[in-house]
């Protein structure tokens, strides 16, 4: 019906409005990130709160956690081509146990 393409069209139109946004620190992206007027993430903000003057930032080069440049002959990926190709994955086992509790197995 005419009612369910306009709904159809508003989807679209509001799923391609919706920007990603990136921290200029540690490079995560993700769509509305809370980042202050420098563009550092909230995670980044939190985690140099407490930071000494003569400290470098948590994700700096100073500190050996520099993720430096996407090269530029690599593509734009999408997460899930940037899970195949990640070094490392996570594999969690949730186990209901008695009492309504859980039990975690694996890399946690």
């Amino acid at each position: 019906s005419e009612e369910d393409q306009a709904l159809v069209r508003e989807f679209y139109t509001a799923l391609t409005d919706d920007k990603m946004h990136s921290c200029i620190r540690c490079q995560e992206r993700w769509f509305d990130m809370k980042r202050n007027s420098s563009k550092s993430c909230s995670r980044c903000i939190s985690r140099d709160r407490e930071r000494a003057p003569n400290k470098p930032c948590f994700f700096s080069a100073a500190n050996n956690l520099d993720f430096g440049k996407v090269p530029s002959n690599l593509p734009d990926l999408t997460m899930v081509e940037e899970m195949l190709i990640a070094r490392v994955h996570v594999h969690v086992k949730v186990l209901q146990v008695r009492g309504a509790q859980y039990k975690y197995r694996g890399h946690v």
